[in-house]
């Protein structure tokens, strides 16, 4: 499976925590490439993007989670915010000019994050499929070609996984699940460090 081959409607098929997480996956992944670029996970900007990851992830995991929608408007603001770093841009285009990779990977970050958070809120496909676009766009704006390559192995893995032990909408999926399924590189099976 290829980048480009990757549609909404293969998200459509997923069960719905299992979307979940996958939204999930984008964002962790934007946050490894903003930290490959320089970019501090231990700011307190960065730590209102990690705890709305959080909560996304709690949502997949099958936890009542409080302040999802609260954390979504706040994520939303912030993300507007980040868009000053260069004009909105359609998807593959170059980017802007004048944007540093770290700012690039920090746009990913914002809009990854925000679709997480969305797809936990929501029962369509869009926002996940959303987090997958905005983390691929920051991966190739970044030159970190190897992030889009183990998101479309984790939807391969989703995929599979979901045929194979008959998951439903309500089947909880954790983020521990990638590493447990196969054997993926070590550092898309650890989180990025915050302290």
């Amino acid at each position: 499976m290829d980048v480009q081959e990757v549609t909404v409607k293969d998200l459509e098929a997923l069960p719905r925590l299992a979307r979940i997480v996958f939204a999930v996956r984008c964002a962790r992944l934007t946050q490894e490439v903003y930290r490959q670029m320089g970019g501090d996970l231990a700011t307190d900007y960065a730590k209102v993007f990690e705890k709305a990851i959080s909560l996304a992830e709690g949502v997949a995991a099958g936890r009542v989670v409080e302040g999802l929608e609260e954390t979504c408007r706040i994520v939303n603001v912030m993300a507007s915010g980040s868009i000053g770093i260069f004009p909105i841009r359609p998807q593959g285009s170059p980017a802007g000019k004048g944007a540093t990779l770290k700012e690039l990977a920090n746009y990913g970050v914002a809009y990854a994050t925000l679709n997480a958070v969305r797809a936990a809120l929501e029962k369509s496909a869009d926002a996940a499929f959303a987090a997958f676009t905005y983390a691929t766009g920051s991966a190739r704006d970044c030159h970190q070609i190897g992030i889009e390559v183990s998101l479309c192995e984790s939807l391969k893995k989703l995929q599979h996984a979901a045929v194979a032990r008959k998951w439903t909408d309500s089947t909880p999926v954790t983020e521990e699940f990638f590493c447990e399924y196969t054997d993926p590189p070590r550092e898309m099976c650890s989180r990025p460090s915050i302290e």
